[in-house]
């Protein structure tokens, strides 16, 4: 940003050093200035933008003058986007020199700097004199790095201890949630544009640190995103990305025991409490992933078309065979969004697996009440395997949250299992991509293997 400031005020003509005047002869370009690096008070990400900043802040001095000496130190160059490797063809043949190597230090020597450094492909310590180093600082978000921080009411998730600029009515929080970097959360796989606040798209380096053009490119994204977002909004829909769903939460009110799982678990935000701390559920922010029927202890909670009570009428409907004709049931919870469609695929191309499963496919694994798991077992069931998206902090969850929340109330399953007397190794929690056409079937027999280890329920009849 400072070398812009003296290329516009250049205007054309030769660029000065801002100490000086002086004239510049010679500009040394170091990358990756506090970037990419662990060190405390470093950025360990990449700002994507900087080389080609680099390249082009390059060209001003080579166009001003072609006997000035410009050098890009970098240990990666990274020019993305179709145009990318072009552009950095046009540096080199405007005679900008790239070198591979790491600086170790900068420091005055006489009317000029001395840039000390690691060639990476000599394998040398070199030192160079400089009248101008440019140092490529990353980009930051303008709230949450530098910025105290403090806990919110949702499970794992930050919020930034500053004003707000949204100033949202969310009891989680006055503006969206941030990533660990600063920036609002939003995925770059399953939903690039959307943020855990329904209706409000982010795009540019308020997402991710980027370039001009890939920035115009992410606003076009998001932009289509709110149109279909405000269509939907019209016809009483869902958005995303269970988008066109008519269906929303209702719950029974003499049942609540206003325990506020519901309020603080929901991903998105949907769910408020009144004076008398009931859920007040708002239709249009909701994107019916269930995750607060799952969360619910007393199972108040439910959709018009999917229900504690529809999925456990399936789980009901099972046939289940009695112990003497060593025919198990394995009942497999699959998240609709990756691990159901891993396992219709795995059918396609031939992979086998157990056939005493019984597949249910579920809007989330965040949905999934440990209810379910507790009546199949009393049922007969032989076994239990969840299979939901990838969780954690590159998390490929639909909902963000299900698959984690789903996580940490199986993992207290054990208890269940411990009172009625069964083995931990019968109920099963999975990570699933879509892509994994072979491991979730291998999944699934594995469960059958370990049935046939420990033995069959004995809550068969």
């Amino acid at each position: 940003m400072g070398l812009e400031k003296l290329a516009k005020a250049a205007n054309g003509g030769a660029i000065k050093r801002p100490s000086d005047g002086k004239e510049i002869k010679k500009v040394v370009f170091v990358q990756c200035a506090g970037q990419r690096s662990d060190k405390e008070g470093h950025l360990n990400y990449c700002s994507g933008h900087c080389c080609s900043t680099s390249i082009k802040q390059a060209m001003y001095f080579r166009d001003q003058n072609p006997d000035i000496e410009t050098t890009i130190l970098f240990t990666d160059l990274r020019t993305p986007g179709a145009p990318g490797e072009d552009f950095y063809r046009s540096g080199q043949e405007k005679g900008v020199t790239f070198r591979k190597g790491v600086v170790s230090d900068v420091s005055p020597a006489g009317a000029s700097l001395k840039v000390k450094f690691k060639d990476l492909i000599l394998n040398e310590d070199i030192s160079e004199d400089a009248d101008l180093v440019v140092l490529a600082t990353g980009q930051v978000a303008n709230a949450g790095v530098d910025i105290d921080v403090v806990k919110q009411d949702e499970p794992g998730e930050w919020k930034v201890n500053a004003d707000s600029i949204l100033n949202m009515n969310y009891r989680q929080g006055k503006d969206l949630p941030h990533l660990k970097h600063g920036f609002n959360d939003s995925h770059f796989i399953c939903f690039p544009y959307e943020t855990r606040r329904t209706g409000i798209y982010t795009c540019g380096p308020v997402r991710r640190p980027m370039d001009i053009p890939q920035a115009i490119e992410d606003a076009t994204g998001a932009t289509l995103k709110a149109i279909q977002s405000m269509e939907n909004a019209q016809l009483g829909r869902a958005a995303h990305p269970r988008s066109g769903d008519l269906s929303y939460p209702s719950f029974r009110k003499e049942g609540c025991t206003q325990c506020k799982r519901c309020t603080v678990e929901c991903p998105f935000g949907a769910i408020d409490e009144d004076e008398r701390r009931f859920p007040v559920f708002n239709e249009s922010r909701c994107r019916r992933c269930g995750t607060c029927m799952g969360a619910c202890p007393v199972r108040v909670i439910s959709f018009e078309n999917y229900s504690v009570d529809t999925v456990g009428q399936q789980l009901k409907a099972v046939d289940i065979p009695d112990e003497f004709s060593e025919k198990p049931r394995i009942l497999v919870l699959a998240c609709e969004n990756d691990a159901y469609p891993a396992l219709d695929m795995a059918a396609m191309q031939g992979f086998q697996y157990s056939a005493f499963t019984r597949v249910i496919p579920v809007r989330c694994l965040g949905s999934v009440n440990t209810i379910w798991i507790t009546d199949a077992l009393n049922s007969g069931y032989d076994g239990a395997v969840l299979m939901g998206c990838q969780k954690g902090e590159n998390y490929q969850c639909h909902f963000v949250k299900g698959s984690e929340l789903a996580h940490v109330r199986m993992s207290k399953i054990d208890d269940t299992l411990k009172t009625l007397n069964l083995e931990p190794e019968r109920v099963a929690t999975y990570e699933v991509a879509i892509t994994d056409i072979k491991r979730a079937p291998e999944l699934i027999n594995d469960m059958a293997a370990t049935i046939e280890r420990v033995g069959m329920s004995p809550f068969k009849f």
